[in-house]
C-alpha cells in the first residue's frame, strides 16, 4: 500500500513538473514582455512591447525632416502626447518612448535620430532607475536593430529578469492572451503613428510599485557608464544644435514615500536629481513631494506611470508654465549645483 501511495507521488510530481515546464516553454516561446528578442508564433505586436523595433523601422522610411519634436524616455513617458506638443510648439513631434529604458537606450536613439532627422528639439523624460549601474542591460536593445550604433559601446548581457518576470501566472496568461488574438482574437494596436501609446491599461490599485525595490532599485548604486551615457547625449544636443528638455519623471506620493523611508536609497535619489541637474545644466522636476496634488485616478495608472491626463499637465508645464493650473513645485527646475538638500 505504501509502496502504491509513493508510486502516486512520483507521478503526480512527474506530471506537474511536465506541465510546468511545457507551460513555461509556451511562456518563453510569446516572450509577452519583450525580454529576450524572442518571437516564435510571430506576433506583429505586443500588448506590453516596448514598441522599439516599429519606432526604428517607422523613423527609418520617413522623410529627413518628417518631424522636429522626439520625446525620449521609458514606459513612464507613453503618455506625452505629441500632438498636444505640436498644438503648443507647432513642430511636428514623436514619441520614441521605449519600455525599460536605459542611458544607453537613450544614447543608441539620439544618435539614430542625428543619423535619419533633423531634430530642433529633444525632450528627455528620465527614471530614478536610469544611473543605477547594476540594474542589467535589457537583452532587447541588444538584439534590436538600433543596436548597430552602439557598436563601440560596453555593454553587459544578463539575464537576471527571467526567472523573475517568466515564472508566474501572469505572465503565461499574457502570452495565452497575445497568442489568442493573433490567431482568434482582435488585433491589438499599441501605437499611433506618431509613436503615442494607445493602449492603456484599466486604473490599478498599485499606490506602490514594490517591484522596483526588488529590481530597479536593487543595490542601488550610481554608474560613471550610465552618467557618461548622458553626458554623450548633451555633447551630441550641443553639437547639431538640438534643444535638449530633460524632465524627471513623476512617480506617485506613495513611491517617494517609500522611497524615503530607506535611508540610503532616498539619499541617492537626491543624488540623482542633483547629478541629472549637473549634466544638463537644468531640468523639470516632476517626482517630488507636491506630486501628491495628483494621486490616485484619473492621474496615475499605478506607482511610476503617469496616466493621459497627468501626462498633457506635464508637458503644458513644459511649454506652457504660466498657463497650468498646477502645484508651484511640479516640474520646478533645478539648476547645476542648486539641489543639495532639495525639495523632494
Amino acid at each position: 500500500m505504501m509502496k502504491t501511495h509513493i508510486s502516486y507521488i512520483k507521478t503526480f510530481l512527474l506530471t506537474s513538473l511536465t506541465i510546468g515546464f511545457i507551460i513555461f516553454l509556451f511562456v518563453l516561446s510569446v516572450d509577452p514582455y519583450d525580454k529576450l528578442g524572442i518571437n516564435v508564433w510571430n506576433l506583429e505586436n505586443k500588448a506590453v512591447s516596448a514598441g522599439g523595433n516599429f519606432k526604428y523601422s517607422h523613423i527609418e522610411n520617413v522623410e529627413k525632416n518628417e518631424y522636429q519634436i522626439f520625446i525620449l524616455g521609458s514606459s513612464n513617458a507613453n503618455h506625452y502626447d505629441p500632438e498636444l506638443i505640436e498644438e503648443l510648439t507647432g513642430l511636428k513631434a514623436y514619441n520614441y518612448c521605449v519600455h525599460n529604458a536605459q542611458t544607453l537606450s537613450y544614447l543608441a536613439i539620439v544618435r539614430h535620430l542625428i543619423d535619419k532627422q533633423v531634430p530642433k528639439i529633444i525632450i528627455l523624460n528620465l527614471d530614478f532607475f536610469n544611473l543605477n549601474e547594476n540594474l542589467p542591460s535589457d537583452i532587447r536593445l541588444i538584439r534590436s536593430p538600433i543596436y548597430k550604433y552602439l557598436i563601440n559601446e560596453k555593454i553587459e548581457n544578463k539575464f537576471d529578469l527571467l526567472l523573475k518576470t517568466y515564472f508566474s501566472w501572469k505572465s503565461f496568461s499574457d502570452a495565452w492572451r497575445l497568442v489568442y488574438y493573433k490567431f482568434l482574437g482582435k488585433k491589438i494596436i499599441t501605437h499611433k503613428k506618431n509613436g503615442a501609446y494607445i493602449y492603456e491599461f484599466p486604473p490599478k490599485l498599485i499606490e506602490t510599485n514594490f517591484r522596483y525595490f526588488e529590481y530597479e532599485y536593487k543595490d542601488f548604486k550610481i554608474g560613471d557608464k550610465n552618467i557618461l551615457h548622458l553626458e554623450k547625449i548633451r555633447k551630441l544636443a550641443h553639437h547639431h544644435n538640438i534643444k535638449l528638455i530633460v524632465t524627471l519623471g513623476a512617480i506617485n506620493m506613495a513611491q517617494i514615500k517609500e522611497i524615503k523611508k530607506r535611508k540610503q536609497l532616498y539619499e541617492t535619489f537626491k543624488s540623482y536629481k542633483e547629478l541629472s541637474a549637473n549634466i544638463f545644466g537644468k531640468v523639470f522636476d516632476f517626482s517630488n513631494e507636491s506630486v501628491a496634488f495628483y494621486n490616485g485616478f484619473p492621474y496615475g495608472l499605478d506607482a511610476v506611470h503617469p496616466s493621459s491626463e497627468l501626462s498633457n499637465i506635464i508637458v503644458q508645464k513644459i511649454f506652457s508654465s504660466d498657463s497650468v493650473d498646477a502645484p508651484l513645485n511640479f516640474g520646478k527646475i533645478l539648476h547645476s549645483n542648486s539641489n543639495k538638500g532639495g525639495n523632494n
